[in-house]
């Protein structure tokens, strides 16, 4: 009986240590299984998951922003523009049908205004009118970036001279037949649209979008306060160098730890083709 007993004791212990090694088993394979399981979800996050959210946001800005450079072409290309600046050498007697194509131009295209800066006369007009002489040192100092670009036309972010608000610029080349540089003529456009998309767009929980130029300055944000106001390198000084990592690598990430307060932050940058 006693022999029995320890028999079925040993039976029972080594059964027990089967089933608790299974189970450790089981336990470590889960355990590896879901690490394994979060490190891929987390790469996928990453390196996945987050381009594609930025890509997309790049697409819808570039949808909004395409038509307005397909008016200022249609603007920089038009014949009976180039005419009136060279043959007719801005004659005051075509003035009139001037002012009037582009007063329809606005109001068909829900513009906030054209302009056109003439480099023949030197001379500045908004909404088809005459505005001003051109001072390329002074309230006119953003024909300078585009006199230095090597492309037909930039996207700039800026303040309407008439209305005061935030607006995107279309600045379009006008060559004469030549190839000579004779104008830049485009258009400005409201950006609030853009500015409550981008608002609007979040990463998870805490991601959100920004754009900003090539000297850093933001161009849209959240926080519409910040924009044309405030440089990346004053959100963080570390920001800047991280961006440029992002758009090097392989799939626009980079990391940021921010040294205020030890947050760290995952950047991802697409830089766009305008």
């Amino acid at each position: 009986m006693i022999g029995f007993n320890f028999k079925s004791s040993l039976v029972k212990r080594i059964t027990l240590i089967l089933i608790t090694f299974f189970f450790l088993l089981i336990i470590s394979i889960t355990t590896l299984f879901y690490f394994n399981a979060q490190k891929i979800i987390k790469n996928e996050l990453i390196d996945v998951l987050i381009p594609a959210e930025a890509k997309l946001v790049e697409n819808n800005i570039t949808s909004n922003i395409e038509p307005y450079i397909h008016i200022s072409r249609a603007l920089a290309h038009s014949e009976y523009i180039k005419n009136w600046l060279i043959d007719e050498k801005e004659a005051e007697t075509g003035l009139p049908l001037y002012k009037k194509s582009q007063e329809n131009l606005i109001k068909e295209n829900n513009l906030f205004g054209s302009f056109l800066a003439s480099f023949q006369t030197n001379t500045y007009y908004s909404k088809g009118a005459i505005d001003s002489k051109l001072e390329i040192e002074g309230k006119d100092s953003w024909l300078k970036y585009s006199l230095n670009s090597t492309k037909d036309y930039d996207v700039n972010m800026d303040y309407d001279r008439v209305t005061g608000s935030i607006a995107l610029f279309i600045n379009y080349k006008i060559y004469d037949d030549n190839q000579k540089l004779i104008a830049i003529t485009g258009t400005a456009s409201n950006v609030s649209m853009l500015a409550d998309m981008i608002g609007q767009q979040k990463i998870r929980n805490t991601g959100y979008f920004f754009t900003i130029n090539d000297a850093g300055i933001i161009q849209l944000h959240s926080n519409k306060d910040y924009i044309l106001t405030k440089n990346i390198a004053e959100i963080d000084p570390g920001l800047k160098n991280t961006i440029q990592e992002a758009l090097k690598s392989k799939h626009h990430i980079a990391y940021l730890n921010r040294e205020s307060d030890g947050k760290g932050f995952v950047i991802t940058a697409i830089k766009d083709q305008f």
